[in-house]
Parts: C-alpha cells; sequence; structure tokens
C-alpha cells in the first residue's frame, strides 16, 4: 500500500472525532480565544499567527471584550491537517480560530479524506499571500515557455519537490502542465520527491533536478541571487518576468491558475458561526489587518499584508475549490503513476 493511500486510511478514520459540533455559548468576556496553527513553532504560518495575535486581542479589547486573551496553539500533524481538523470540529463561538493555506487543505479533503471540507469554514480574511514562481537552473540556456517545452520532450523536465503531495512544488506543477495542455503547448514533467522545501531546493543547487515551483519569498529570491538559477516567470510578481506574458494563456485559462498559483494564509472560523459574531470578527481582522502599525510590523518581518476580506476569502475559495475539482483526476493520476 502506498503512503498516500496509508495516510488517506488513518485520516478517514479520524473524521467522526473531528464531527463539527454546536456552539455552546457565543464569544464572551474573559474568554480565551486560540488561534490554531497546523505548524510547527518558527515557520511562515506560525510566525503569521504569532505577529498577529497581540492586535486582534487589543482590537478584541477595544470592541466590547475588555478581558479577553489571544494565544497561538500549535497543533501539528499531517501536513496541516490536524489543526484545520480541529478549527472545523470547535464550537462556532468565537473562541477558536485558525490560519489555513487553502489549497494545500482543498487538495488534502481531495485526495486524503481530510476530517473536513474547506469551503464550509466561517472565513475571517486574507493576512499575506507567497505567490509562486518557476525556477529553473541557469546552465540549461532555458530563455522562455518555448525552450521548455522543447526540452521537455526531449526528456522530461525533472522538477525538484517538496514531497509527493506538496501543493506548491508537486501539484501545482501538474495544475500548469494541464492549462498548457488546453492551448497545445505540450511540456512534460519528471519529479524528483524530497523531504521537505529545503531538501528541494538542496537538490537542484547540486544539479540533481533542473527546476523547481515554489513560492517567491526572501528564502527563493536568496536561492536565485546566489546564482545557479533563475525564475523563468512568476505570478503577480513586477520583479521577474511576467507569467500572464510568458505562458499567453487565454484569461479564461490563465485567470483560475494565476489564483491557484499562491501560498495564502487565511484566517477561519469553524462552520456554523452566527452571522452577527462571525460579522463582527471579520470587522476586527480588517481593522488589525488595514491599520498602519501592524502592516508596518509586518513588512518589518518580511511578511508584508495583502489583506482581502472575509467574504472575498469565501469567494476565493469557491472559486479555488472548482478549479482543483475540475482536476483532481489528473493530479490523482500523475500521483499514481509514482512520479
Amino acid at each position: 500500500m502506498s503512503k498516500l493511500s496509508t495516510l488517506s486510511l488513518l485520516l478517514a478514520g479520524s473524521i467522526a472525532s473531528f464531527a463539527p459540533i454546536s456552539a455552546a455559548h457565543a464569544l464572551e468576556n474573559g474568554d480565551t480565544v486560540r488561534i490554531v496553527v497546523g505548524f510547527s513553532p518558527g515557520g511562515g504560518y506560525d510566525t503569521s499567527a504569532r505577529l498577529a495575535a497581540p492586535y486582534i486581542q487589543a482590537e478584541l479589547r477595544e470592541n466590547g471584550f475588555p478581558d479577553v486573551s489571544v494565544i497561538v496553539e500549535n497543533v501539528t500533524g499531517g501536513a496541516g491537517v490536524m489543526g484545520a481538523a480541529t478549527v472545523f470540529s470547535a464550537p462556532p463561538d468565537g473562541t477558536t480560530i485558525g490560519i489555513l493555506e487553502p489549497m494545500d487543505a482543498t487538495w488534502q479533503e481531495l485526495l486524503l479524506n481530510a476530517p473536513f471540507k474547506v469551503t464550509e469554514f466561517s472565513f475571517l480574511g486574507q493576512q499575506n499571500i507567497d505567490t509562486y514562481g518557476f525556477i529553473v537552473r541557469n546552465d540549461l540556456n532555458i530563455a522562455n515557455l518555448d525552450d521548455l517545452v522543447a526540452r521537455s520532450n526531449e526528456k522530461p523536465f525533472l522538477l525538484s519537490t517538496a514531497g509527493r503531495t506538496s501543493y506548491s512544488t508537486r501539484i501545482f506543477p501538474v495544475l500548469l502542465k494541464q492549462t498548457l495542455a488546453e492551448v497545445g503547448k505540450n511540456v512534460q514533467f519528471d519529479f524528483v520527491n524530497m523531504a521537505g522545501t529545503s531538501e528541494a531546493r538542496a537538490s537542484l543547487a547540486r544539479g540533481e533536478a533542473e527546476g523547481l515551483m515554489m513560492g517567491v519569498n526572501p528564502t527563493s529570491i536568496a536561492f536565485v541571487n546566489e546564482g545557479k538559477a533563475k525564475f523563468l516567470f512568476s505570478f503577480l510578481e513586477s520583479e521577474y518576468p511576467s507569467a500572464e506574458e510568458v505562458l499567453a494563456l487565454p484569461l479564461e485559462l490563465f485567470d483560475p491558475l494565476n489564483k491557484a498559483a499562491a501560498s495564502r494564509r487565511f484566517y477561519i472560523a469553524p462552520p456554523g458561526m452566527d452571522q452577527e459574531l462571525l460579522t463582527k470578527l471579520q470587522d476586527i481582522f480588517e481593522a488589525v489587518f488595514t491599520s498602519e502599525e501592524f502592516m508596518e510590523k509586518s513588512e518589518e518581518a518580511g511578511l508584508p499584508v495583502s489583506f482581502i476580506s472575509g467574504e472575498e476569502t469565501r469567494e476565493l475559495v469557491t472559486q479555488l475549490a472548482d478549479f482543483a475539482k475540475r482536476n483532481k483526476e489528473v493530479v490523482e493520476q500523475s500521483i499514481a503513476a509514482g512520479q
């Protein structure tokens, strides 16, 4: 049995214990609000949540809850699955919120039968975003998409990944390939699966892999600046060649791909939250993430704010989920092929 099938069975067995439950009460003064982070301390999601927590607490205290405390709780396991499941099953009373990467979670739901439904969360807003870039080794003399297609049809272009089910490094390249195929640009990928993003970058630096898809962030920019690799294109970034220009896809194909080409930090609450409470929390998160002080602190931390509202995040998640469902079969086939 494959590791993917084994993990799917284990998660399926956990669904009953993570079923959503009814609210015991609404958020009250004196409560402790926990921000559940599904990853270990020190990473981008944990850092984002800990940066935001005191500002969220201050805003709550200014809006009718003078004795509310906000803490960050790391609930690790399953590459974020256990954290998301913890939020999904919590009472929708405002005392449990979480920080979520929506595409990772969507594919965990689709491929692993994870114990949550991404579109059913209550959404509070987006804090920040890492858009994706396609990195290739400098020594390959690949200057544009036609070069990449031509080389990949001689021999599949070897991408390093952070693992067989990593969204940014493994699943998104399959979505890119499928979208390009719809306009007759047939790029062929093969994959060398590593244990994490650091190992994926190291594999590319050693010359074992030829390319890597990952977020455009200080780490990937520093890697490129070392001189061994370059961004062939990037999404939503002006400093590097534009994916819109390099890929030259019709808008109806490019737009869903563009929206899916990012790691986003969404704040979520359990399903079924009372609309009045949800609206109040959405307003509080908007006030935090649009304040000049918080934006300055975030910029200093290398995590600049890219706020969108709770309603906008809900609409975006629906679009991302639809795009994923349309491409589920081709992703499953790619993973089953052992690539």
